[in-house]
């Protein structure tokens, strides 16, 4: 399977506003970095990924991503959104689309190919579970707009009932280093195999 991997990349200096309590702006800026920088260096060891889009509006991030071999799509202005930044990436899509977050921080080259391995005959949607077993960590749809990104708190149930709706297969997949997204105090702690205080 040949596929186009998605990453959506809000503004930096917002990223990882649910860390405030914990780290600094200045190193949350730099966790979200690194973890982009990761993704993107995980899709590059890929094959069956022939391109890497992401969509973002943040001059960092742009670089990063061209740093990649990636291409650029430019977000809205001011951005509406998760869910309007996958759509807008999915419109340059002309192959199955692997969407992925860009907190995936544990993600390596195997785990992506588990996806790819699993995934369902077109046309329909697999989804990796997140943790806490209600939010949707990767979405590889084919083809690219079988279903409409509804990505966010409790997204599954969201993306399983919007499908239904549509008549579209699904499969759900749970894959250990794909689940976690790290977002949270809660996150950050279990990638690290740290204690979470309080």
């Amino acid at each position: 399977m040949r596929v186009g991997a998605l990453i959506p990349v809000k503004p930096l200096d917002k990223a990882l506003m649910r860390l405030a309590g914990l780290l600094d702006g200045a190193v949350r800026r730099d966790l979200q970095e690194a973890m982009l920088t990761d993704i993107l260096a995980c899709c590059g060891c890929v094959p069956e990924i022939e391109r890497t889009v992401v969509v973002t509006s943040d001059p960092q991030a742009t670089k990063i991503a061209r740093a990649h071999g990636a291409e650029v799509i430019a977000d809205h202005s001011p951005p509406r959104g998760i869910n309007a930044a996958v759509a807008r990436g999915l419109e340059v899509l002309d192959q199955p689309a692997l969407v992925l977050m860009a907190d995936l921080a544990g993600a390596q080259p195997s785990d992506l190919e588990f996806v790819l391995a699993n995934a369902l005959e077109p046309p329909g949607a697999t989804l990796v579970r997140s943790l806490d077993g209600t939010g949707t960590n990767v979405m590889l749809l084919d083809p690219p707009g079988v279903i409409e990104p509804h990505l966010g708190p409790g997204s599954l149930r969201r993306h399983l009932d919007h499908a239904e709706r549509l008549g579209v297969a699904v499969r759900v997949l749970d894959r250990p280093a794909l689940s976690l997204d790290v977002d949270t105090p809660t996150d950050l702690a279990i990638f690290m195999r740290a204690p979470v205080d309080g």
